[in-house]
């Protein structure tokens, strides 16, 4: 049975809330604004519902992100599994220091580009959720060195771990590795529901990449042909998908998914993927 879960961040002026939610949800306690709840539930409309009354007289704000839940039996039953990142890692790229080499923004549709990387990833450790796994606004991931410990111990080859410098001091003592995933996954099949718009005269590329499916819905979940895996631990989609700002998906083998679930790893949610018989002509 599938699940969606929202991470529910109440800011501001919360102590009144989270008083009155932990008063009658015990159960369920909300911790420094944080709390989650399957969506649709009768908490999470409570909670809603307290949050709006006030909202009124307080400055509060409500933050959500949803993961999607699968039965973990489920998941482990397929080849590859896409890893959606929930967590998030602050501003990337070039933002805090000049990281990547001739790194071009097309003028006409603000398309961006990088040729390569000539220095380690500068992060702001206050940005970046305590969790293994998260992403930055440009689409780098970085990992905790727990993350790392499970990726090497489970034989996840043609990936490297580059050094991140702080910004700032973080803080408390923390590490985190630059996780670049070199085995590319591809092309979708030409039955994956890809939408690609507004392609530019002046860079060839496309303003937006997307998914014509409904978020959470199984025609959302990725496609490859079969013969396009090789067995990779993790690889990374060929397509980039968003809009001005591109990122590859990241997709694993069922048995590195069961992996990271055991050890605990969070940060990120899966969903399943799926290869597809070699006569499915791939979408180029």
């Amino acid at each position: 049975m599938t699940r969606h879960v929202a991470r529910i961040l109440v800011s501001g002026q919360r102590r009144r809330l989270e008083d009155e939610w932990n008063r009658v949800h015990a159960e369920r306690p909300m911790t420094a604004g944080a709390v989650a709840l399957d969506v649709g539930s009768p908490e999470y409309e409570q909670l809603k519902t307290l949050y709006h009354r006030l909202a009124r007289d307080a400055p509060i704000e409500w933050h959500e992100t949803i993961d999607v839940e699968y039965e973990p039996d489920e998941l482990a039953a397929h080849a590859i599994v896409t890893l959606w990142i929930s967590a998030t890692a602050g501003p990337g790229n070039n933002t805090l220091h000049p990281a990547y080499a001739n790194a071009r923004r097309c003028p006409q549709c603000g398309v961006e580009t990088y040729r390569y990387q000539r220095a380690p990833l500068h992060l702001d450790p206050a940005r970046i959720d305590e969790v293994d796994i998260a992403e930055t606004d440009h689409g780098e991931v970085v990992v905790s060195p727990r993350a790392r410990d499970v990726f090497e111990r489970n034989g996840v080859e043609s990936v490297t771990y580059e050094p991140i410098v702080w910004a700032a001091p973080p803080p408390s003592p923390r590490t985190m590795h630059q996780l670049v995933v070199v085995p590319r996954l591809g092309p979708l099949a030409a039955s994956f529901p890809l939408v690609k718009e507004h392609r530019c005269p002046v860079c060839g590329e496309y303003r937006t990449v997307g998914i014509a499916a409904a978020t959470f819905g199984p025609a959302r979940q990725l496609r490859f042909p079969r013969s396009s895996y090789h067995g990779e631990g993790l690889a990374i989609t060929r397509e980039r998908f968003g809009s001005g700002r591109k990122r590859h998906l990241i997709v694993a083998s069922g048995r590195l998914y069961c992996a990271l679930r055991d050890a605990g790893i969070i940060g990120f949610w899966a969903e399943p993927a799926h290869l597809l018989e070699d006569d499915v002509p791939a979408r180029e």
